[in-house]
């Protein structure tokens, strides 16, 4: 069956004929809804004739980014300061015509303004690591050396132009490479795989331990240091498991967040380079389920996985019996793997 994708049709204020929805909790409602398959042809139904979970994500409310509401539209200012880029290059590359920009865009209501140092236009010659962080690096400091503490993300590839601009007070990274071009731009996700929109076909391995958050197919991937920083890192844990407290407290700590919009993170456990089905099923379900166990009896020190699972125990042997009776192997490893988890895990708790 084909993958269903669901596009809200918008409309400013319901009409009271029938049932409407916030987008998001937001400004927008909808009543009708795109129904679209990749192979087949697109249908309208009611918003109310959705699927639960499908309504649920489509109007529950987001949380706010960097003081930014979802609630509303926000205006993302754009400013260059490269001698070739589209459509301002050269135009600010001096510096105080780049803080008059910035402050223009300001005044007439950017909620957040880009700045980038290199050009990705096709053709563009590629640039050092020094020229790019001597383009960036004079008008942060001139930003944030004013008092002016609207969000500033940076359009960059390369991670120390990434860690220089952090320190200058940049909140965001905005990476059209998805985190791909350079190996040392690490963000934290152990085991899992980030698939890239729009830039090349591949997939972008990345290392470390992370706390993610989807949000309309987003995600939020934290760095390992800053795990660190805040005492919730253990080496013992595979992966952080998304948690809305944990997330909330990086926000608000102002640590390194970087937002990748359409995409999803997949923990797979590396599952992609196990050809043999029953070995990618064990794999999974073994190791999220000791990674879960680990992650709330551990570090949020609540039992209820624990002791739920535990219940569930008795009732997987008796599932293993019965699907190796009627040969139905793969849930047999199935079971089998989330019971040797559970006593893995059993014994070092």
């Amino acid at each position: 069956m084909s993958k269903n994708y669901y596009r809200p049709i918008i409309i400013k204020s319901p009409k009271g004929s029938t049932r409407s929805y916030k987008l998001a909790g937001g400004w927008a409602f909808f009543e009708n809804v795109e129904v679209i398959q990749r192979n087949g042809k697109p249908k309208i139904i009611k918003a109310e004739n959705l699927p639960k979970k499908v309504l649920h994500n489509l109007t529950i409310k987001r949380q706010s980014l960097f003081n930014l509401s979802f609630s509303s539209p926000h205006v993302m200012g754009i400013l260059n300061v490269t001698p070739d880029s589209f459509s301002d290059g050269g135009k600010y590359s001096e510096l105080e015509c780049a803080f008059e920009e910035f402050t223009k865009m300001m005044n007439y209501g950017a909620a957040i303004i880009d700045i980038g140092g290199e050009s990705t236009r096709p053709g563009a010659d590629p640039i050092t690591v020094s020229e790019e962080i001597s383009r960036i690096s004079p008008i942060l400091e001139k930003i944030r050396s004013s008092g002016i503490d609207l969000p500033i993300s940076v359009d960059t590839r390369k991670s120390e132009v990434w860690d220089v601009s952090k320190q200058l007070g940049a909140d965001m990274l905005n990476d059209i490479s998805s985190l791909s071009y350079d190996k040392e731009m690490k963000t934290s996700y152990n085991g899992g795989l980030l698939p890239e929109n729009g830039y090349k076909d591949s997939i972008t391995l990345i290392d470390g331990d992370t706390c993610f958050e989807s949000v309309l197919g987003s995600a939020m991937l934290i760095k390992k240091k800053d795990f660190i920083n805040i005492g919730k890192f253990n080496e013992n844990l595979f992966l952080f498991y998304s948690d809305d407290d944990l997330c909330r407290k990086f926000r608000i700590s102002n640590k390194s967040i970087v937002q990748i919009f359409s995409a999803k993170a997949y923990h797979l456990h590396g599952l992609s380079k196990v050809k043999n089905i029953f070995k990618r099923i064990y794999l999974k379900e073994f190791n999220m389920t000791f990674d879960e166990l680990f992650y709330h009896s551990m570090i949020v020190k609540n039992d209820d996985k624990f002791y739920k699972l535990k219940k569930k125990i008795l009732n997987y042997y008796i599932k293993i019996l019965t699907n190796f009776l009627i040969l139905n192997f793969k849930k047999v490893t199935f079971y089998f793997a989330r019971i040797l988890a559970f006593y893995k895990f059993k014994a070092i708790r």
